[in-house]
């Protein structure tokens, strides 16, 4: 679960959001006098990116609990392996190749036509902050009073407003979990494993200063795009076995 959460977290959108997260962070942080210590930046960083990776942690020990109440009763169901192996193929598709992309030309076309309708009706209308920007600005706050209950909300509002491509990369470990016999405790725990493992990569980006943490974030976005792909064909083929057991074949 733990490796499961670090090849998770390599979804190339999620570092890109996380880069650009955290230089707003670690800016607003790092005043002039903060700056001529850079032991103590580094301190602080760290102890920002274990925080933050506690706060994703703690939201994935909750799910954990729910999954593994509810897998009882919906594993119990005829037509679970097959909606959960056709789901689990789609998502490793959309891992592979985002299905939203596939749609995109007809999207265009539709939105074109609306948009152009739209466009005098929408031209006055005052710009409002994304939900996420406005969770930012409430853990900015809080780390007026403490850096690590600060970073530890960001962490759980992080983990609650996810990046849409990581959803892919998460979900069939959810559907995983959801098909295993185990305790409520069991399956948090086994969440909670995965979830610092998803924010393990965190980390390096909050410690070191914007320019190393950018060359950090880089590397780790070109390594994704391989390793999301892998995971993403190991993904169809769970899915494949899932599906299959629907029709009596179990190959595990």
């Amino acid at each position: 679960m733990f490796l499961l959460g670090i090849v998770t977290s390599l979804s190339p959108c999620s570092v890109a959001l996380l880069l650009a997260m955290f230089s707003y962070v670690m800016t607003a942080r790092r005043k002039e006098e903060y700056l001529k210590k850079s032991a103590s930046a580094s301190k602080e960083g760290f102890m920002i990116g274990v925080a933050f990776t506690l706060g994703m942690a703690v939201v994935f020990f909750v799910i954990g609990l729910f999954l593994s109440d509810i897998g009882v009763f919906i594993r119990e169901a005829r037509f679970f392996d097959l909606a959960a192996g056709l789901l689990m193929v789609i998502l490793g598709i959309n891992i592979i190749k985002p299905i939203g992309e596939v749609l995109e030309p007809v999207r265009s076309r539709i939105s074109f036509r609306r948009g152009s309708s739209d466009a005098l009706a929408g031209a006055n209308v005052p710009h409002r902050k994304g939900v996420m920007e406005r969770l930012v600005h409430i853990s900015m706050g809080l780390f007026q009073y403490s850096a690590f209950i600060g970073a530890f909300t960001l962490g759980v509002f992080f983990a609650l407003g996810w990046a849409p491509c990581a959803v892919s990369l998460v979900f069939p470990v959810l559907i995983w979990l959801i098909s295993q016999n185990v305790t409520p405790l069991a399956g948090g725990l086994m969440l909670f494993v995965f979830g610092v493992g998803h924010g393990v990569p965190v980390i390096p980006i909050a410690t070191f200063s914007r320019t190393v943490g950018g060359q950090i974030g880089e590397k780790y976005i070109s390594a994704g795009k391989y390793v999301t792909r892998i995971f993403g064909l190991a993904v169809i083929v769970i899915g494949l076995i899932y599906a299959v057991r629907y029709l009596g074949f179990k190959l595990w």
